[in-house]
């Protein structure tokens, strides 16, 4: 009764080493594959690169790409908020998840399939004072007032403005869009 007992034993060590040995091959059969979904989102200038402007010249148009990829396992429906600030007004805030309260100035609406990646191709250019004052800023042909007056960076002996972009998702569940906690930023030195 004790060989019967020891054997048992033995065979139960034995079996107990083999999984655990065999357990990284056997977990990628037992547990399904952890996938992240998000979607990505790049600023591109006209040569497909990130070397975006940031020195700009009032009148002068500056072709840029947003380029949107779809990692949510889904189809999804998307909304590009432009917007445009200068140093005191609030952006978006990554910390606390939020969009910037300022109003859009054109809204661009994106519809991708999973995997898929859409470019959208925007035209840009200012018009401004040498005194810092913002006239307007037109987006593919289309003039939008903005008539704000930039703080003088004393620091870097310039007047400043910051572009960007918010990304919203259509939210199929309430039927509307929130803010996908995504944006690109660009902020301008006007070359006065």
């Amino acid at each position: 009764m004790s060989f019967q007992r020891n054997k048992s034993f033995i065979l139960l060590i034995a079996t107990a080493v083999v999984l655990f040995v065999a357990s990284p091959f056997l977990q990628q059969f037992a547990i399904a594959p952890q996938i992240d979904y998000f979607t990505e989102l790049a600023l591109l200038d006209s040569n497909r690169t990130t070397d975006y402007p940031s020195n700009i010249t009032s009148g002068k148009s500056y072709p840029l790409y947003i380029e949107i990829t779809n990692r949510l396992g889904r189809a999804a429906d998307y909304t590009v908020e432009v917007k445009f600030r200068d140093i005191n007004q609030s952006g978006p805030n990554s910390f606390n998840h939020t969009s910037s309260s300022l109003p859009s100035l054109e809204s661009f609406k994106v519809s991708a399939a999973d995997g898929e990646t859409v470019e959208l191709p925007l035209d840009v250019s200012f018009q401004f004072q040498p005194t810092g004052y913002m006239d307007s800023l037109t987006l593919n042909g289309k003039t939008h007032n903005i008539t704000t007056q930039l703080e003088f960076n004393v620091q870097k002996n310039n007047y400043y403005g910051n572009l960007f972009f918010e990304l919203w998702l259509y939210n199929q569940t309430t039927n509307s869009l929130q803010y996908h906690e995504r944006y690109l930023s660009l902020w301008l030195k006007l070359n006065t």
